[in-house]
């Protein structure tokens, strides 16, 4: 089974321990329609969704600490407890996306203006142990409180994680916390899978002695890029132990420990048709053993299956149908399938998004001519590559967007098979064009532009000699004025000047140009070109170096 999310992990301390504890013995109340339910939540946004699991966290805070037996067994006072816990405002700690430690990514200079980018900025998730009321018990319903406020903080690292990503032109990223930190959290994204890890513990005594202890475990592996069936896949994993002690009494621990695997399809249109979760829920109670989530002796132990299916109209924003597993309505099943619904939900999501945003799948846009005249046309051809593995992809199609930068026109304008074969025909106005195409295939979408140059052809020449970078180039053609640079990189120093080569392809220096230091070329000097071929070369005395002319664009000609 893929293990998959630490980010269930801050949720199961509370969230978990309670349903589970409870789930045993007390029939399950009446709840929404999980249909409806699942509509309202996937018209909101992201951060509405992981805002969400954290106040289910908080709903089932009555549940660990009233109903669950675990307060008694320890002999504190648990309603006092659940009355404490809505009085406390827990401070908010830095995430994953404030930490000093930035994330291992590389940002792109260059955006898809049709991609879906994801933020990588996270809600705060609160862990405080600073006791505010009463006597022993309302330290640990605050303790509990800002657990079940950080139901958030794995949802936020896999959402840190793929905002990484998503600004790297190879989607890669990681981030590790490090060592001592709390919550430790550490993420890999790589061959369109996301990876991670996530501990946190949260603990407080209070004034009578009370101990209260929660230690959150978990890990994720979730493919975001759907593999070339459009299947993705994925596994989450988390252990909360959470212990109460007395002053004076025996420590009393509940373990709970749950397994999901995820999965589920992309469609032709690159939208999540279906997903599916299926896996265990199991709670055990008793005293506390050797490790942290260890049990010496069990007093109850009990464990139900979670599963859920979502079939989407036009991908994880738009539920159709959902189905759930409830086969015997006790709260340990009804509050398993209520979180492992929203944690779906939400995971889908976010992958859906990313492999909609240009970082799975990369358009290949190339013109047959990357410079043309005014009122001239060029072919151009749109390919699909995975991203993460290379593979071209043939099934799906091309489109353009739309979107050109100066007046022209690109034909067809109906989506194509892959590859395309489009057509743009440029007008009288110079500039880049920069045609914008689309590519949509099962795997993602990816957008790119056609790097075409309208009426700024020119000719020009560049090379190396005797420690200079030079440069010439005119709009005009071989005959008549020139514009020519050097730069040295020893001393950063460049200049330039102005020449005008006559009908005998000769030219001597001509004014005075531009620079920090004069014109470089000698009023004694000589420059000339010579046929070579098709093309020709320019040439210099007393030195000369030789450098071969070629038709190219030339930014300064579009003006």
């Amino acid at each position: 089974m893929a293990r998959t999310a630490r980010a269930i992990a801050v949720l199961g301390a509370v969230a978990l321990s309670v349903s589970l504890l409870t789930a045993c013995t007390e029939p399950a109340p009446e709840r929404e329609s999980p249909l409806i339910a699942a509509r309202e939540r996937a018209a909101t946004e992201v951060d509405a969704q992981i805002a969400g699991i954290a106040s289910a966290g908080v709903d089932l805070d009555r549940l660990l600490l009233v109903d669950s037996g675990l307060a008694e067994a320890a002999g504190v006072d648990g309603s006092a407890l659940f009355e404490s816990l809505h009085a406390v405002t827990p401070a908010a700690a830095p995430t994953t996306g404030s930490s000093s430690a930035e994330p291992a990514s590389r940002q792109s200079e260059e955006g898809l203006s049709v991609s879906t980018a994801l933020a990588a900025s996270t809600s705060g998730s609160a862990h405080r142990t600073t006791s505010t009321a009463g006597a022993g018990a309302p330290n640990a319903a605050e303790a509990a409180n800002a657990a079940a406020n950080g139901l958030s903080l794995a949802v936020d690292s896999i959402r840190d994680a793929l905002g990484a990503a998503a600004q790297d032109d190879d989607s890669l990223a990681e981030f590790d916390s490090g060592d001592g930190t709390n919550p430790q959290i550490g993420w890999t994204v790589a061959g369109g899978a996301a990876s991670g890890t996530v501990t946190s513990t949260i603990s407080d005594t209070g004034p009578d002695g009370t101990r209260f202890e929660m230690i959150t475990e978990g890990e994720y592996h979730v493919l975001v890029c759907p593999a070339a069936d459009g299947a993705i896949e994925g596994g989450i994993w988390v252990r909360s132990a959470i212990t109460v002690t007395p002053p004076g009494g025996t420590p009393q621990r509940s373990v709970i420990e749950l397994n999901i695997d995820l999965g589920g399809t992309s469609n032709d249109e690159a939208y999540a048709a279906d997903s599916w979760a299926d896996g265990t829920a199991g709670l055990s109670q008793g005293t506390p053993g050797p490790g942290p989530a260890d049990l010496a002796t069990k007093s109850t132990s009990s464990e139900t299956a979670v599963e859920s299916t979502f079939v989407y109209s036009e991908g994880a924003k738009e539920v159709r149908d959902v189905a759930l597993d409830d086969p015997d309505g006790t709260n340990l099943t009804t509050i398993a399938d209520d979180l492992t619904m929203q944690m779906q939900q939400v995971l889908v999501r976010m992958a859906e998004d990313y492999w909609r945003g240009g970082n799975c799948v990369r358009a290949l846009v190339t013109p047959e001519a990357n410079a043309i005249d005014t009122g001239d046309s060029t072919g151009i051809s749109v390919r699909a590559e995975s991203i993460v593995d290379g593979t071209e992809l043939t099934a799906g199609r091309s489109e353009w967007t739309g979107i050109v930068a100066i007046a022209g026109s690109v034909t067809p304008t109906e989506p194509q098979k892959l590859p395309g074969a489009f057509v743009f025909e440029s007008a009288d106005e110079k500039g880049w064009a920069n045609p914008e195409f689309m590519v949509t295939t099962r795997r993602g979408i990816g957008a790119n532009v056609a790097p075409i140059q309208v009426g700024g052809t020119g000719l020009v020449f560049t090379g190396t000699y005797g420690g200079g970078v030079y440069r010439g180039y005119s709009c005009d053609g071989i005959k008549g004025p020139w514009t020519m640079s050097v730069f040295v990189p020893e001393i950063g120093e460049g200049w330039s000047t102005r020449m005008t080569f006559d009908d005998a392809l000769t030219s001597g220096y001509d004014d005075e140009g531009t620079g920090n230091a004069g014109p470089w070329a000698h009023p004694d000097a000589l420059y000339w070109f010579t046929p070579d071929g098709e093309g020709y070369v320019f040439h210099a005395d007393p030195y000369d170096p030789s450098f071969p002319v070629s038709e190219a664009p030339v930014e300064e000609c579009t003006g």
